[in-house]
């Protein structure tokens, strides 16, 4: 008898625990008998773009902070989609033609910055890890001129 109340009570506890299971959603039929996928069922989680890049936030003072102010400012005119003052941070000679059509979500110095004084120009290179919006990572060489003649500015020369 012992039993068979132990097993009645196991069968109940069974079949009330079942009852509490999520259900599977099914889809529901239409009126011309279509079936239709419900809200959850249709949703897909798809990564959140970020609100805006992450820049390098690392202490320079100097030339170095200007090189880096420079390289911040490309990521976020890409970020921007601002062709017109993305292209007057590329210095008037450079290879540098078309405006990126990806966009930069972090960067990362992997070199220190690197300045030399030439007879017309001072030029600077440095390496940076770019993380883009798609999920690829690209290293990147910077050059970097800036004109000796009337105060000149740094400019973006070349991107490899």
């Amino acid at each position: 008898m012992k039993n068979i109340i132990s097993s009645s009570l196991l069968l109940l506890l069974f079949l009330t625990a079942c009852s509490h299971l999520p259900q599977a959603e099914q889809p529901t039929m239409t009126e011309t008998g279509r079936s239709t996928p419900t809200a959850s069922m249709t949703s897909t989680s798809q990564p959140t773009e970020p609100i805006e890049p992450s820049y390098i936030v690392e202490e320079f003072q100097g030339e170095a902070l200007e090189i880096v102010n420079l390289i911040n400012l490309r990521v976020q005119y890409l970020w921007e989609d601002n062709e017109s003052e993305y292209s007057k941070l590329i210095y008037e000679d450079s290879p540098l033609q078309s405006f990126p059509l990806y966009k930069i979500t972090k960067l990362k110095l992997t070199s220190e910055i690197n300045i030399q004084e030439h007879k017309n120009v001072y030029q600077a290179v440095v390496s940076v890890q770019e993380y883009r919006m798609d999920g690829d990572q690209h290293n990147k060489t910077y050059v970097l001129l800036k004109s000796k003649e009337n105060n000149g500015v740094w400019k973006i020369q070349d991107i490899d």
